[in-house]
């Protein structure tokens, strides 16, 4: 009965056999040779909070904080990182729009976005950006060297922008 069984669908069992086998190498093919590595580097950021009421720039933004956030300043920090100000100040410093091979600025700003992942846990920020490398079947290159060295430069630098408009005693220190 098996025998018989096996005569009448045995096209049918080495076909689907060979479709597999084929789904599998091109499956193969793709992740090592044209899906790109990525790097990801995470850059952290701690605040101790503020009172409303101090004294300097920041005080106006420390009432706009309680006032419109609550006791939620890990979110206006959060929103500061997302901004397009400072999206704009990175994507000129490392100068993005080269890197990305886009024809316009919004276009790269979305590439920027699509790579960046802003967590917002109080009393902590984290950016994590991501940046693709050479294909994974292909040797590491310097631009993988490269790429790895970008994705920290860009992580570190949001913090480092945030830093600078918390500790300034300034209005707008951006424009």
């Amino acid at each position: 009965m098996l025998k018989a069984l096996y005569q009448c669908y045995r096209t049918y069992v080495i076909s689907l056999c060979l479709c597999c086998f084929v789904f599998s190498a091109v499956t193969i093919v793709r992740v090592l040779f044209v899906i790109p590595r990525t790097y990801k580097a995470t850059a952290s950021f701690a605040y101790l909070g503020f009172e409303v009421g101090l004294t300097g720039g920041r005080s106006a933004d420390a009432q706009t904080i309680a006032l419109v956030f609550g006791n939620a300043p890990h979110m206006f920090y959060g929103s500061i990182l997302g901004s397009r100000t400072l999206q704009t100040r990175i994507i000129e410093k490392f100068n993005l729009q080269e890197r990305f091979q886009t024809s316009d600025f919004d276009r790269t700003r979305k590439a920027l976005n699509k790579g960046t992942e802003i967590v917002t846990t109080e009393p902590l920020l984290r950016v994590g950006v991501s940046i693709a490398g050479t294909p994974r079947g292909l040797l590491t290159t310097s631009s993988d060297t490269e790429a790895k060295q970008l994705a920290a430069d860009i992580a570190n630098e949001y913090v480092k922008l945030l830093t600078e408009y918390v500790s300034s005693d300034e209005g707008n220190i951006w424009e």
